[in-house]
């Protein structure tokens, strides 16, 4: 495929409007924005001279885009993505949720060979992708131990309503952020830690929602700490860090990142200009146009094991006020 995409995109809030950026930046074209508030599809929609609707399945019934970005609420992906698996999707994360079986997708994907990708945004961060690279040319050795941290400001009021429902259902930061930290340090090690212990809590919010969690996982031969926090003032910084028998990969929020071995140390300078949606599309761009090259965008069979241990942690909890 070397000419523009057309692509629909369902789901039509900031993750929507991303997308809808980042394909365009691409040279592709929205041409049909769903949503099932129609003053929001007609608000993306009218940025982007599409057209927009409230119904996914009309749209499906009528036209065949070339590709289909799903950016809805967590609870809506694994359906949405039955639905569109006959077509190139980018499913927003989770793909689904803990007590969802995501069998029925995995199997759709293979029987129409379509591809199905998840947007992992943070494996196409300039800092973490060095980070993976590094210990995956065993520069660091072994791994002993990944501390990865992931601390933000979030207000009540930036997050949509749906973010204040159960953990299970809505968008708990274990859901929204742990599911990055735990798909990044299996895709670092190359392979699923188990998990040992998860713990959450919720801080005072005017709508209490699980807002920081500690989960701890282990390999036979690493240990792993994954801390996430959305706090309501200016927390530690953000970073993740490796430690192997040779030396350690660190990556910083900014962007940057560095690798310090016997031999000295290698630095990556901050990216604030970054765009990793961007990245991230135009990898998927890349495996549509040669399925059979290898790809840096995950697929949904990629995300059963981390989203398996994230089911596993959250079923484990406990949250604590």
């Amino acid at each position: 495929m070397t000419a523009g995409l057309a692509v629909a995109i369902v789901g039509a809030g900031r993750m929507g409007q991303e997308h809808a950026a980042a394909l365009t930046a691409a040279g592709d074209r929205v041409r049909w924005v769903i949503d099932a508030d129609p003053r929001s599809a007609a608000a993306l929609a009218g940025a982007h001279g599409a057209e927009s609707g409230t119904d996914l399945d009309r749209l499906l019934a009528t036209t065949t885009p070339d590709a289909v970005v799903i950016a809805t609420p967590s609870e809506q992906h694994l359906s949405q993505a039955l639905r569109c698996a006959h077509l190139p999707t980018l499913l927003e994360k989770p793909p689904w949720l803990g007590d969802q079986d995501p069998t029925p997708l995995v199997a759709a994907s293979r029987v129409a060979g379509r591809l199905v990708a998840v947007g992992m945004t943070t494996r196409f961060d300039p800092a973490i992708c060095s980070v993976q690279k590094a210990v995956s040319a065993g520069r660091i050795g072994q791994v002993l131990s990944i501390d990865d941290t992931i601390n933000f400001v979030l207000g009540d009021e930036s997050l949509p309503a749906w973010y204040h429902q159960p953990h299970h259902r809505g968008g708990g930061i274990v859901q929204t952020n742990g599911v990055h930290a735990l798909d990044r340090v299996s895709w670092i090690l190359g392979e699923l830690p188990r998990l040992v212990t998860a713990r959450a809590g919720s801080t005072a919010r005017t709508d209490p929602i699980e807002d920081s969690a500690t989960i701890v996982l282990t390999t036979d031969t690493a240990s792993v700490t994954v801390n996430v926090l959305w706090s309501q003032y200016e927390p530690p910084p953000t970073r993740l860090t490796v430690v192997g028998t040779l030396g350690t990969a660190t990556a910083f929020a900014d962007g940057s990142w560095q690798v310090t071995t016997i031999d000295g140390t290698e630095q990556g300078a901050a990216a604030p200009d970054r765009n990793n949606y961007l990245t991230q599309w135009h990898a998927f761009r890349a495996a549509l146009a040669d399925p059979r090259a290898p790809s840096t965008i995950p697929t949904v069979y990629d995300l059963v094991g981390p989203m398996t241990l994230l089911s596993q942690t959250i079923a484990t909890l406990d949250i604590r006020g």
